[in-house]
């Protein structure tokens, strides 16, 4: 059986939990999976069950609007993320070679000097196998296309929290 230290379990799910002899089963079975989740995200910094605040899960958020990033950054922090933002592909790119470790990459398409998709296809050369999710406005446009390689999933904008959600699941893996 998990056992979670309750005030880190209230600060990573944002909610209140009484845990005891009269939770209910689906209460303990959904503390069971995040618990699960944190330690496939956490690594050594989950142990024996303890869900630590130090140790977060990192994604990148790349967008040319201050205030898309923003939102994203509060999206994502609900989700249990620590989050690093661009601006630009330039400023992505050197916040990637810094040895930054991101579970994933979110880049909107449409920016100035180098677009999502030239971002994408810069990342994944110096890393294949980082995740890395496409935000645009122009969905059906990419819809109509061969997949993109360099893409493991296109999301649409406005981003709703579930296909938030299915992105992250797939960089979860």
């Amino acid at each position: 059986m998990v056992v979670l230290e309750r005030d880190a379990l209230v600060k990573r799910l944002g909610m209140v939990w009484t845990l005891g002899r009269r939770s209910r089963p689906e209460t303990r079975e959904y503390v069971r999976q995040m618990s699960e989740r944190s330690d496939r995200w956490h690594g050594t910094c989950a142990r024996d069950g303890v869900i630590s605040d130090t140790c977060r899960p990192v994604a990148l958020v790349v967008d040319d609007e201050a205030s898309v990033c923003t939102t994203l950054k509060i999206l994502l922090k609900l989700r249990g993320f620590e989050t690093v933002t661009a601006s630009s592909g330039a400023e992505a790119l050197a916040a990637f070679e810094k040895g930054g470790e991101f579970q994933f990459v979110l880049t909107d398409f449409s920016m100035p000097e180098m677009t999502g998709l030239e971002l994408a296809i810069a990342i994944k050369a110096k890393a294949p196998r980082q995740p890395v999710f496409l935000f645009t406005a122009y969905a059906e446009r990419f819809r109509s296309q061969p997949p993109l390689p360099a893409i493991d999933k296109i999301l649409e904008k406005p981003i709703s929290m579930v296909k938030l959600d299915e992105a992250i699941a797939l960089a979860a893996g």
